[in-house]
């Protein structure tokens, strides 16, 4: 029996038991359409018939789970697992438990016939929205919301960012179009907010420098070339190339002149070893470049790869891209009013206690 799960082109093998399977992918499937916590289900077309959404404690598996009709070997299958992407610690197409009773019960690994792209591409709004939703009803669930600093070269000043921490969302490294759409995701984050960030403080440093005709001992004593000289190592080539056009792009620019000067007299290397994600997300664009705008507009998410350098995942979420899906703006903004009403809250408190404080003497 093969030992891939996904169900394409092995059902060629006249080896294969494909009763057996088949009877396989119809219980998994239904079990995971009673216990998932994000149903969608799909017309004989590819287009959505259904989207259940489970309530709290109704729910076994936070997954969010695509359910389609197939046709194997000639045999109708009207339910099939297309595709699953895991929420919070959940990883998708693996084992996971419950209990009923005294009784811990599990669901195995199960088999699943992959999305092909044209029918991912318009299912991924709603995905989006459905995982956007997930976040913002856990966010809101939390007492306290922990804030995760990301950025934590640029601290200092205004220049640092401080996010909401989100919820991690995990999908298989073989759903490659669904990993880009995270990836493109995550890239259009990091460079709207972190290099747009270190522009601004790069600008900020040449605010006392009149002309980019610098020479090199001049620069190398100047204390704002030494800080932005620091940071700069940091980034990769990329990276550096959208920080310039950040900066003005053109040659006439004094700052994009500068900073060129400052890269050339310290001389500063980009950064060469790239994070995992980092690889696949160089690896995935050649292929799927052309449709970067679409995939923009239709996957509307802030997204964070969570780092993991080049080791692989040995036990938990192996073989697997871990992401983590940022709360929306105004679920962000609702936590920022009620914090600042509860320091008012506890500020009058305190006023209030020392003035009896002081009215007793």
């Amino acid at each position: 029996m093969p030992t891939s799960k996904r169900l394409t082109g092995i059902f060629q093998s006249k080896s294969f038991n494909h009763k057996r399977v088949i009877k396989w992918l119809r219980t998994k499937t239904a079990l995971m359409k009673e216990y998932a916590r994000i149903v969608i289900i799909l017309n004989n077309d590819g287009t959505i018939a259904s989207v259940e959404v489970k309530p709290d404690f109704m729910w076994v598996g936070d997954y969010l789970t695509v359910i389609g009709p197939v046709i194997i070997n000639g045999e109708e299958v009207p339910e099939a697992t297309r595709l699953e992407i895991g929420i919070t610690r959940c990883t998708p197409y693996r084992q996971f438990e419950w209990r009923e009773g005294r009784k811990i019960k599990a669901m195995k690994d199960r088999w699943w016939f992959p999305l092909t792209q044209d029918e991912l591409l318009p299912l991924l709004p709603t995905i989006a929205k459905e995982l956007q939703k997930a976040v913002d009803q856990d966010a809101r669930g939390k007492k306290r919301f922990k804030y995760t600093q990301y950025n934590k070269s640029e601290k200092g000043r205004s220049f640092s960012r401080a996010f909401f921490s989100g919820t991690t969302s995990t999908c298989l490294f073989e759903d490659d179009l669904l990993v880009y759409s995270f990836l493109l995701q995550d890239n259009a984050l990091r460079k709207r907010v972190f290099l747009q960030n270190l522009s601004q403080e790069i600008k900020y440093r040449f605010k006392g420098l009149r002309h980019a005709r610098y020479s090199d001992k001049q620069l190398l004593a100047h204390a704002g070339s030494k800080i932005i000289a620091s940071k700069i190592g940091k980034y990769t080539k990329e990276q550096i190339f959208d920080i310039r056009v950040m900066l003005g792009g053109n040659s006439n620019s004094r700052n994009a002149s500068l900073f060129d000067r400052v890269i050339e007299s310290f001389g500063i290397k980009p950064r060469e070893s790239l994070e995992a994600y980092e690889k696949i997300f160089l690896n995935l664009k050649e292929k799927h470049e052309e449709k970067n705008r679409n995939l923009l507009l239709s996957f509307p998410l802030e997204i964070m790869a969570q780092p993991k350098r080049d080791q692989k995942r040995s036990t938990h979420a192996q073989g697997c891209l871990r992401v983590e899906i940022l709360p929306s703006r105004h679920v962000r903004d609702d936590h920022d009013n009620i914090v600042e009403r509860n320091k008012k809250r506890v500020h009058s408190q305190l006023i209030g206690s020392d003035n009896e404080y002081h009215g007793k003497f």
